[in-house]
C-alpha cells in the first residue's frame, strides 16, 4: 500500500472553462492496490518497442485521456506506441467508480499532456498541504496489464499472460468538475507508474501517427 499526500495546482490545465476564481487544488489522500496480481512489474529497459495504452470504457474511444496516460509514463522514462503490434506490454485502463473518462477527454482535449505530466512528476506544482480541502471523492481504477496485445472488436485488449490490479483513490479538491477528474487520473497513473514499473533509462515515444 502506499499513500500520498499532496496538492496538484493545476495551472498547466487551468484555461478555457477552468478559468475561474482560484487554481485547482487537488490532494490525494490515499492509493491504494485493493486487489493485485503481486508480480505486476515491468521492467522499462526491457521494452523494446514499448507499451501500448487503451482506456477503456464501453466501446468510447478517448485519444486525449491516452495521450495524457502516455505523456506521463514518458515523463518517467518508459517507452510507449500506439502501434499495438509493436507493443511488448499492453495495459487497459478502466475507471469503475467515482471518475468519468467524458470528463477527463474534455478537460484534456486544448491542454498538452507533456506540460501536465512535467507539473505532477516534475514536482514543480506540488507541494505539501493541510487536510481541509472542501470535497471529497472516492474512484476505483482497474489496470490489466498483458504481453501481445491485440485490439479485439469490442475494443478490448486482448493477448497473453494477463494481470490485473484494483486501486482505490481517495481524495479532496476544492472544486467539483471536469479538472478533478484529470488530477485524480493523474494522481492514480503517477502512483501505478511508481508500483509496478521499474524506471532508470530516458523515454522514447514511436508513434503510427493514428488519431
Amino acid at each position: 500500500m502506499f499513500k500520498i499526500f499532496f496538492t496538484v495546482l493545476f495551472a498547466a490545465i487551468s484555461m478555457n472553462a477552468m478559468a475561474e476564481d482560484a487554481l485547482l487544488q487537488f490532494k490525494a489522500v490515499s492509493v491504494v492496490d485493493k486487489q493485485s496480481d503481486k508480480d505486476i512489474k515491468i521492467v522499462a529497459k526491457d521494452l523494446k518497442g514499448g507499451v501500448f495504452v487503451l482506456v477503456k470504457s464501453g466501446s468510447t474511444k478517448y485519444p486525449q485521456t491516452t495521450k495524457l496516460i502516455q505523456d506521463l509514463m514518458v515523463a518517467k522514462g518508459i517507452k510507449v506506441t500506439d502501434d499495438p503490434a509493436k507493443a511488448d506490454v499492453g495495459i487497459q485502463f478502466t475507471n469503475l467508480f467515482g471518475l468519468n473518462f467524458d470528463d477527463v477527454e474534455t478537460q484534456t482535449t486544448n491542454v498538452d499532456g507533456r506540460k501536465v505530466a512535467a507539473a505532477i512528476l516534475g514536482g514543480g506544482l506540488l507541494s505539501l498541504m493541510g487536510s481541509n480541502t472542501g470535497n471529497s471523492g472516492t474512484a476505483l481504477f482497474s489496470a490489466i496489464e498483458m504481453e501481445n496485445p491485440s485490439v479485439s472488436s469490442s475494443y478490448k485488449l486482448d493477448g497473453r499472460n494477463e494481470r490485473d490490479c484494483m486501486t482505490t483513490l481517495k481524495y479532496e479538491a476544492n472544486k467539483k468538475d471536469a479538472g478533478v477528474a484529470t488530477a485524480a487520473l493523474s494522481a492514480y497513473i503517477s502512483d501505478f507508474i511508481k508500483n509496478h514499473f521499474v524506471v532508470d533509462m530516458p523515454a522514447a515515444m514511436e508513434s503510427t501517427g493514428k488519431p
